[in-house]
């Protein structure tokens, strides 16, 4: 249909009324109207709307219906008068449709008898003044309000009947607005898209072109979705354009469904969104009932499923599939006519929402607004005439809404192949940032719905400890299907990438979609806030009983370290808690949650420090209450404390400086230690309890002997409990940086590569069961052996490094010790030292230099200082 002829987008319909005057244009339960009846009764609508509620050209006329009738006919007879409709969600509770009425500017509200209460809350919240009409919209029994909180309400159906049917002028002007469109009130206040009748009537040919209903010798149009959406409107103005019968269901039901298309004959149907289709395709009886009429199917708004797309076909034997996608703002949009052959061989396509309709252009573009290449994700922008005019009295939004050169932002995330078929991603709001990832929540919720027992899905992100986001998925089983969490999670690990896989799974009877099939993502959300603690992974877990001795994984808040293990142990009226891990505030989460979940509250709970670190730095006085004790050498606290001083930031810089690091490096590392300066919490060491070497502290009803491990710090403890014959090692048998000493930053004289390896020695011939290590999820527990294996190891690899040291000294006599550094074989795995990442490369420096001056005071090297830089050699 060439609708470029029409300046009313009644033209259409007006069209069809001359040319098949008789033939049946609408059926709504034992209710039809012929062509020329339903414009009769159109045209008694304006006449009521214009001489008894004063509707106008250029007003707004509200209307709050349900599917019937009466929705069709209020909205062509506003369209012949000019004035713009604003169709309302009956579903929206009374302060919700005050704020809608106001904000539009209606002058007119037509509503269904049934919401009159609702109606009367709503006037009372309103300044402006409104005129109200009632109808019974297909509900005979239904009363009809004379008056609402004092407003006289003209009662519609009566009215019409004393109205005239004659055809009065018809407004024509292509750029004023005919509706204004809300959408988007899940997440927010609604936005009003104002759409032009240029913009309907050019949405108007490209929805006749891509579903071919002009093709059909007599259509009949079936629509379950609500009509006062934006699909609804573009399949019953496509219905009345063709010339169709279209057959309007009052609400989903499966029975009556699939008795009309029988009864009708279908030929084409649209139900909203794809989970609606399920829900048909699960009635016992569809296959009592002969559907051959159908010839095309239309879904949109969700994710198709193979398991969907090969039950439709299984029962619509005639029938096409036609997918696509759009929104209220874009009008046009995109359209794939799925095939049989495309299910059969599996093609991608299946995941495609098609291509851009006949006369839209799209685009997608990366962040800055470059336009992408192929197979690149970026959000989708379009441009036609069916796009809005703008967003209704938003003209921020409004300007926001639309690019410089004048594309429409859809912020929809897509991928555009070579031959220019569009994949939804996700919506650009509908982005999880999980553990610094992006997870699209379109890409999790299309797997999860391809699983054999998942009726339907919402996914959602929700605040974690761990991840700071992570994904959730609220699951609705099919009937009698019994699913847990770990078969969602296996199920996603084939498709996704392991952050993408739900971290959280509820599991519901009913998602709780409405007749259009959709969902509010708020009040799913809202179910899920409620049941979250049930659900949440533990960021603990038990590995010890008697007493119970609970691992906690904190975050570092470093993806190149393994998170900290920190140890809850139970010791009956309290816990002590060994170690913390960095101080941030996701760790102060993992722990608190953990205690939480455990049962303690914070004034039960002691902490027993095995070492402490600069980015430690008062995490232990936050965990428990005022008057819970922090235990920790007083070697370590004398170094925590110098760490906070201006003497331990000009040590550091100039040992670094004497090292032989360049301009650049001490560049790097003055802002470094700035930052450093910043993070963490101040270390409070009036409130700590100091614990040497051989001592024993009580905690509850357990005691525990403080075991001296010095090394990896200059005051590090173990913690031995002798009941159970369990250590607590915190980082002294840590394998990673060979080991981690740290160099004597510290104010003290402390030979740390001594004290580590005097530690080993020491460790080698405890007598133990078990011991608990600081690092590492895999690496939790050991044995015994497996300790003293790695006490030897790391001795070993101290002296080995001793060697390495020495060598490269004698074959560079004069070296400093940068270059030292930049011999070693580190296990760290990079093309180049510059491209070390700077923290890594400042322990790497840390530990030359305190092997370094393990070597000058045992007099195996010694060192000059030239020009502010040590020199090595080693000594005659």
């Amino acid at each position: 249909m060439d609708t470029d002829r029409f300046s009313n987008v009644a033209e259409p319909l007006l069209a069809s009324v001359r040319r098949v005057p008789d033939r049946t244009a609408v059926v709504f339960k034992d209710q039809e109207l012929t062509y020329a009846q339903l414009n009769d009764e159109v045209n008694r609508t304006a006449d009521v709307l214009a001489a008894r509620l004063g509707a106008a050209a250029g007003d707004r006329v509200a209307y709050l219906l349900p599917n019937c009738i009466e929705i069709l006919e209020v909205y062509y007879a506003a369209q012949k008068l000019g004035a713009a409709v604003v169709p309302i969600n009956f579903k929206h509770i009374a302060r919700e449709l005050a704020y809608l009425l106001q904000s539009s500017g209606a002058s007119v509200l037509v509503f269904a008898a049934d919401f009159a209460e609702k109606v009367a809350e709503a006037v009372e919240l309103m300044d402006d003044p409104i005129a109200l009409a009632c109808t019974r919209a297909g509900n005979a029994k239904a009363p009809v309000a004379k008056s609402l909180c004092g407003v006289g309400v003209v009662d519609l159906d009566r009215a019409r009947g004393e109205a005239s049917a004659v055809e009065s002028e018809l407004f024509a002007d292509a750029e004023s607005f005919s509706r204004i469109q809300f959408t988007g009130g899940s997440t927010g206040l609604p936005k009003g898209a104002c759409r032009t009748h240029r913009a309907d009537l050019v949405e108007l040919a490209g929805v006749l072109d891509s579903n071919a209903i002009e093709s059909c010798e007599h259509p009949v149009v079936l629509i379950q979705c609500p009509l006062e959406h934006h699909g609804g409107h573009s399949w019953f103005t496509m219905a009345f354009a063709a010339g169709a019968t279209l057959v309007i269901c009052a609400v989903f039901s499966a029975e009556n469904i699939l008795a009309e298309i029988e009864r009708r004959r279908v030929t084409h149907m649209i139900l909203l969104p794809p989970i609606t289709y399920l829900r048909l395709l699960h009635c016992p009886t569809i296959d009592d009932y002969d559907l051959s009429s159908v010839q095309l199917v239309q879904s949109a708004a969700g994710a198709t499923s193979h398991r969907m797309i090969g039950s439709i076909y299984r029962h619509f034997p005639n029938a096409v599939l036609n997918y696509g996608w759009g929104q209220s703002e874009s009008g046009l949009g995109t359209t794939l006519v799925i095939t049989r052959q495309m299910l059969q061989d599996k093609s991608p396509l299946l995941e495609s929402v098609g291509r851009p309709m006949t006369g839209l252009e799209l685009r997608v573009v990366d962040e800055e607004g470059r336009e992408v290449g192929s197979g690149v994700a970026g959000e989708a922008q379009v441009r036609s005439g069916a796009v809005m005019a703008g967003y209704w009295n938003q003209p921020e939004l409004t300007q926001r809404a639309f690019t410089e050169d004048g594309w429409l932002r859809t912020g929809d995330i897509m991928v555009r192949d070579a031959q220019g078929y569009c994949t939804l991603v996700s919506r650009k709001r509908d982005i999880i940032k999980s553990g610094g990832e992006n997870v699209f929540i379109g890409e999790v919720e299309r797997v999860v719905s391809e699983h054999p027992g998942v009726a339907d899905v919402v996914v959602l992100g929700t605040a974690d400890p761990v991840m700071g986001e992570a994904v959730a998925a609220v699951v609705q089983p099919e009937p009698g299907v019994e699913l847990s969490k770990a078969d969602i999670q296996d199920w996603c690990k084939r498709s996704l990438a392991s952050y993408k896989k739900p971290r959280y799974v509820l599991f519901v009877d009913d998602i709780g979609r409405d007749d259009a099939g959709k969902v509010r993502r708020d009040e799913v959300a809202e179910r899920f806030e409620q049941a979250k603690a049930e659900v949440a992974p533990k960021s603990y877990t038990q590995v010890v009983d008697n007493p119970s001795v609970y691992c906690i994984s904190v975050p570092t808040g470093l993806k190149s370290h393994d998170p900290t293990n920190a140890y809850l142990v139970d010791c009956g009226e309290r816990a002590l808690l060994v170690d913390t891990g960095v101080c941030e505030e996701r760790s102060l989460e993992a722990i608190t949650l953990a205690r939480r979940q455990i049962g303690f509250a914070p004034e039960d709970v002691d902490v027993f420090l095995t070492h402490h670190h600069f980015d430690h730095r008062g995490l232990a006085f936050s965990v428990g209450g005022p008057d819970s004790r922090i235990f920790m050498t007083r070697a370590d606290a004398d170094a925590v404390a110098y760490e906070q001083t201006e003497a331990f930031r000009q040590e550091l810089l100039e040992k670094m400086e004497r090292l032989g690091l360049g301009s650049a490096e001490m560049a790097e590392l003055a802002a470094y230690v700035a930052v450093a300066e910043q993070g963490g919490g101040r270390f409070d060491r009036d409130r700590v309890t100091f614990v040497e070497d051989g001592e024993t502290i009580s905690v509850g009803s357990q005691d525990f002997r403080v075991v001296g491990v010095a090394g990896h710090t200059v005051g590090h403890a173990a913690l031995l409990h002798e009941q159970s014959r369990s250590v607590f090692f915190g980082d002294a048998v840590l394998m990673e940086v060979n080991p981690c000493v740290m160099g004597s930053f510290d104010g003290s004289d402390a030979d740390l590569v001594q004290a580590q390896l005097d530690t080993m020695e020491r460790i080698a011939c405890l007598d133990f069961d078990r011991g608990f290590v600081g690092h590492g999820p895999a690496r939790r527990v050991l044995a015994q052996q497996q300790v003293r294996e790695r006490a030897r190891a790391i001795a070993d690899r101290v002296r080995s490094r001793l060697e390495e040291i020495r060598g490269a000294i004698a074959a560079k006599p004069g070296a400093v010790g940068t270059d030292v550094a930049k011999t070693i074989p580190w296990s760290t795995r990079t093309d180049s030292w510059s491209s070390v990442p700077f923290m890594k490369r400042f322990i790497m420096y840390c530990e030359v230099d305190a092997y370094l001056e393990h070597l000058v005071r045992t007099g195996e090297v010694e060192r000059a200082l030239v020009d502010g830089v040590w020199k090595y050699a080693v000594k005659a």
